[in-house]
């Protein structure tokens, strides 16, 4: 130890307290914060901590013990003011003092000292409890959350200094004080302790949010002080349990409101905590009714670093597992930008990071919503998400995705290959791309190199993609001898999923797999001879070709059929009759989209509708009555606006129809309250039934007025329950229940205006009417909804349970519709039979 102002101190800071502590202390902290660079203060604070022996008496640890204790002792408010600045200033960016305090208290005499009545030992205490947070270990940091110190920074967060407040602290020329120092400290303390579990549930029962999120709403913050605020607020938002919390806080708003600070440090910060808070799905639309999909485009532009890049792409990922989010990122064209993180020249130097989340994104986009992207294999949509992949064609991106099936990271090969399989599903411009690039030879010998379960599934479905939208893809794996593999694997492979999708695979490469070993061992060693394909191109077509050419000679004769007719609506009732069967018993499913509505003798009017189909089906007997009948529906929605309407087709029909009259379930009533049975008499077998019970069990748990209501609003009511059970009785769950009526009522007005197509309409206008009325003039937007529709359908869309979904639809006319037809592919698809098993895609 060579400097004298520190060997002098060891003396003068020792038990008990001396006259000289305050002098001393300034004079420690005078040779740090007056030093000419950081070099200097560096070597200055590292003298703090050096072990001295003088005679018998060793001060292990140097100064920082001594300081320490004496913070514990000191009263005099100079003598604190003086002990707290040269404390925060010694532990700053110095590890070995920190280190030297392990076996002092000083945590808790930080904590107290955070509750001081100086404003200036106040600001340093903080300062020191940031510092030592930042650098010290967790057991430190847990010693600072049981001595309190969540709930003292947060009070320190939440008192501004007013001009009285600041009059009372008075004026120390030594150690200068400016209004808001003390909070800029205490909200970095709070970042740098937040990185606990247990402070961030301490920082939800103190109440540490609001004053958190009111920093950051602060337009007098300074960068220092908004680095820190966002910084805390994106430690309080990684855990679950706040989230809902920052959100009803303004967070949201808040956090979106900086994603264009002048502040790198902020904005990435701020596309980390958008991030956080969209993996709790339940609170995704708050961020998309905010915008937040426009902010977090802005922020993977090229001119920002790596890092925001991973935390605007990895939030984008995360809404873009919501039906919504896909319609934004459409909307704001987040598919040109995304891309560009993966193109050219940016992908020679691009972060491991910023390309798995920028894959997972492209590739979830256009999958199943509310998926693990980390963890599960990419689950396909059936609906395709059709325009955004057609973006992604626009762009040009595919050469890049193949070319990532070989990066060295396990987690970008993964993604890539699920992107592919997404982007590519039915999809012949983008499977054509993928081809050119390569795609097919890369995926096999990703296929071969990897171990991993959940890579192999994904690859075969990116494989399957290929394919199924573009046959000629088959040509290259067919000559590098992909399908003998593919049956090794399918014999092989102890997962279900590989086996079943690697047969797939290999039945589209025109090998159809054996049932016994010895049968796969036979077809491998006729490949192995490498017969020429062309003759093997020249034999008969297969079942499944032939099925093809029948399905779309057949399409060409009903869209002929169906553009010429004035009711389309009647193709969809035809087959809503059939699939509206459908029902759920402890012997398992029965009805459905089966045909068996060729079986019925309750028909509504709708039997010329039938022949006609039926007459169809002669000229083309290939194909199944089922296909055609929904074909038929399929071709009315598209008609009807809603377009294109998934469908797969290979169904089979039900040769024995569900005869029993009596067993048959009503199908869902969007009329009521007045039906009428095949005898023509309103009403007629209204006797109470299980819908019934249902019907009053419903009322009762909505908390219906308990004055006798008049039987016609009592018949309205029965006929909305029964309305209610019967769709539920088909799986439908509330969103779906609501599109369909929406949709019910949009196909509804093509009877008064041959123009109308299917829309939102008049779910939008129904949520305008409520909100627009008092609870006490409510019935009267009833009344108005009634006139367009009927009165079960109103009282339905009015239940207190489908209100959530009700205005989340009436929000968005793109979300409707991709909603809209994926029901249609799920109704079209219940309690059908396909074969082959996955179906057939036209």
């Amino acid at each position: 130890m060579s400097d004298p102002k520190v060997k002098k101190a060891l003396k003068d800071l020792a038990l008990p307290i001396k006259s000289a502590v305050t002098k001393t202390a300034l004079l420690l902290a005078d040779s740090i914060r007056k030093a000419n660079n950081e070099a200097a203060k560096a070597e200055a604070r590292k003298e703090l901590s050096v072990t001295y022996q003088e005679k018998d008496i060793v001060w292990e640890g140097g100064v920082m013990p001594l300081l320490a204790a004496t913070l514990g002792q000191a009263k005099d408010k100079l003598m604190l003011e003086s002990l707290s600045l040269c404390f925060a200033l010694a532990v700053e960016n110095c590890l070995p003092n920190v280190n030297a305090l392990e076996k002092t208290d000083v945590e808790k005499h930080l904590v107290e000292l955070s509750s001081n009545s100086s404003l200036i030992v106040q600001t340093f205490a903080s300062l020191a409890i940031s510092h030592m947070c930042k650098l010290g270990s967790s057991t430190s940091r847990m010693k600072f959350i049981a001595a309190g110190a969540v709930r003292n920074l947060t009070n320190i967060i939440s008192s501004p200094d007013s001009e009285e407040l600041l009059s009372k602290q008075g004026v120390n020329k030594q150690i200068p004080y400016q209004g808001g120092q003390r909070q800029e400290a205490a909200i970095a303390a709070l970042d740098a302790i937040l990185v606990e579990e247990e402070a961030r549930e301490h920082a939800r029962s103190v109440g540490t949010i609001p004053h958190v999120v009111g920093m950051l709403q602060d337009g007098k913050s300074g960068v220092n002080k908004l680095e820190e605020s966002i910084g805390a607020s994106l430690e309080i938002v990684k855990s679950s349990s706040n989230r809902l919390d920052f959100c009803r806080a303004g967070g949201v708003e808040a956090v979106l409101s900086l994603v264009d600070h002048p502040s790198s440090l902020v904005r990435r910060r701020a596309a980390a905590c958008i991030k956080e808070v969209a993996r709790s799905q339940e609170l995704r639309m708050n961020l998309l009714s905010s915008n937040a999909v426009y902010g977090l485009i802005a922020l993977c532009s090229v001119s920002e670093d790596h890092l925001t890049h991973v935390e605007a792409a990895g939030a984008l990922l995360e809404l873009a597992n919501e039906s919504s989010g896909k319609a934004a990122l459409l909307q704001y064209q987040a598919v040109p930008v995304l891309s560009t993180l993966i193109k050219g020249e940016r992908l020679k130097d691009a972060d491991e990071h910023v390309i798995e989340n920028v894959l997972a994104a492209l590739g979830f986009m256009c999958a199943y919503p509310e998926q693990n992207h980390v963890q599960e294999v990419i689950r396909l949509s059936s609906t395709g998400y059709t325009a955004l992949q057609d973006e992604v064609g626009k762009v040009e991106v595919m050469d890049s995705i193949v070319t990532l099936c070989k990066h060295r990271s396990f987690r970008v090969k993964n993604q890539a290959a699920a992107a592919l399989a997404s982007l590519c599903l039915r999809h012949t411009l983008n499977s054509r791309d993928a081809g050119r690039a390569g795609a097919s030879q890369t995926l096999f010998e990703l296929l071969l190199a990897s171990e991993e379960e959940t890579i192999q599934a994904n690859v075969l479905k990116a494989m399957l993609s290929l394919l199924r939208a573009f046959p000629p893809n088959a040509t290259v794996l067919k000559r590098i001898g992909a399908p003998a593999q593919l049956l090794s694997i399918r014999r092989i492979s102890s997962f279900k999923l590989i086996r079943n999708l690697s047969e797939l695979v290999a039945e589209h490469l025109g090998c159809w797999s054996s049932v016994d070993e010895e049968g796969n061992s036979q077809i491998m060693s006729h490949l192995s001879l490498k017969l020429a394909y062309d003759e093997q191109a020249a034999s008969s077509p297969d079942r499944w070709s032939l099925y093809l050419v029948n399905l779309r000679a057949c399409k060409e004769a009903f869209q002929h059929i169906v553009r010429t007719e004035e009711d389309v609506m009647r193709w969809w009732k035809l087959a809503w009759l059939d699939l509206s069967s459908f029902r759920l018993t402890d012997k398992g499913a029965s009805g459905g989209a089966r045909g068996n509505v060729g079986h019925r003798s309750d028909l509504h009017g709708l039997e010329k509708t039938l022949k006609q189909v039926q007459d169809l089906h002669a000229k083309f007997s290939l194909l199944s009555f089922c296909d055609v009948l929904y074909m038929a529906a399929a071709l009315a929605l598209e008609e009807m606006g809603l377009s294109p309407v998934p469908i797969i087709y290979g169904r089979l029909d039900d040769e024995m129809g569900d005869r029993d009259e009596e067993a048959r379930p009503e199908a869902p009533d969007f009329e009521g309250p007045e039906y009428e049975k095949p005898d023509g008499n309103p009403g007629a077998g209204n006797e109470e039934t299980e819908e019934d019970k249902a019907a009053e069990k419903e009322e009762q748990a909505e908390g219906g007025d308990e004055v006798e209501a008049a039987p016609k609003e009592k018949q309205i009511k029965a006929s909305k329950a029964q309305l209610t059970v019967r769709l539920e009785r088909m799986s439908l769950t509330d969103r779906e229940q609501v599109v369909l009526v929406g949709m019910y009522i949009a196909m509804k007005a093509r009877s008064t205006n041959p123009s109308a197509t299917i829309s939102n309409a008049c779910l939008h206008n129904f949520v305008q009417g409520q909100d627009r009325l008092s609870d006490t003039d409510r019935h009267q937007q009833d009344e108005i909804f009634k006139g367009q529709t009927s009165p079960a359908c109103s009282t339905l869309m009015s239940s207190k349970h489908l209100q959530d979904d009700v205005r989340r639809l009436a929000s968005s006319n793109d979300l409707f519709l991709i909603e809209a037809k994926a029901l249609m592919a799920k109704l079209f698809a219940l309690g059908a039979t396909f074969n082959p098993q996955e179906g057939i895609y036209l």
